[in-house]
């Protein structure tokens, strides 16, 4: 069979196909509600299958994933094709990485080989869809050959102030030469040493006036 952009690593007898539906899990196709709304049945409306019960719910999980059939104009939704284990893993990880932006009715576009068993065979997935919290339906590529989805949009990034460049090379300023050492100026001639004023000599020591004796009284 001709694969087309099917792996080229992949040899599957059968036919190569390309399919769109909403991914449901084995587990609420069985139970015939969804999980995480009981009111919706699971093949009328699983548009609104969110994206939580889909790749968070370990039971929703481990039965595996199918690819379902738009119905008829009065009909239910039908079971396409079911996943690989491998497959409904890389589904998985496709909703993971969406569900920043998107919240419910998951869709992808796979191509394949049909082999009659029921399962699709050799899966590449190349498109997904589904729709936001807000209900605006969204699609994106898959795949090596699809630019990434858009992440959400980053504030801007301001990027840091460039030192300046620097001109040629700019010496460094030489220090000023010191003014040159000027000698201390000499102290001002001390006044010639005063001789220090001697103190008045004592007067010499007089000697005491003769004691007079007193004259005699007259006789």
């Amino acid at each position: 069979v001709e694969l087309g952009n099917v792996e080229a690593s992949c040899s599957v007898s059968g036919t190569a196909v390309t399919a769109r539906g909403y991914v449901m899990d084995n587990f609420c196709i069985q139970r015939g509600t969804l999980l995480d709304n009981p009111s919706v049945q699971t093949l009328k409306n699983p548009e609104l299958h969110s994206i939580h019960c889909l790749v968070d719910v370990s039971v929703c999980v481990n039965s595996g994933y199918a690819i379902l059939e738009r119905p008829t104009a009065t009909g239910d939704y039908q079971v396409k094709y079911q996943l690989s284990t491998a497959d409904t893993l890389l589904v998985k990880a496709e909703a993971e990485a969406e569900r920043h932006r998107a919240n419910k009715g998951m869709e992808v576009e796979v191509s394949g080989v049909d082999d009659g068993s029921g399962e699709l065979k050799c899966v590449v997935l190349k498109k997904g869809f589904a729709v936001t919290s807000s209900g605006t339906p969204i699609e994106w590529n898959i795949g090596p050959e699809a630019s990434p989805s858009p992440p959400p949009t980053p504030s801007p990034v301001t990027s840091p102030t460039p030192s300046p460049s620097p001109s040629a090379v700019t010496s460094p300023t030489p220090s000023p030469s010191p003014s040159p050492i000027m000698s201390p100026s000499p102290s001002p001639s001390a006044s010639p040493a005063s001789s220090p004023t001697p103190s008045p000599s004592s007067s010499p020591a007089l000697s005491p006036s003769p004691i007079i004796s007193p004259s005699p009284s007259p006789s």
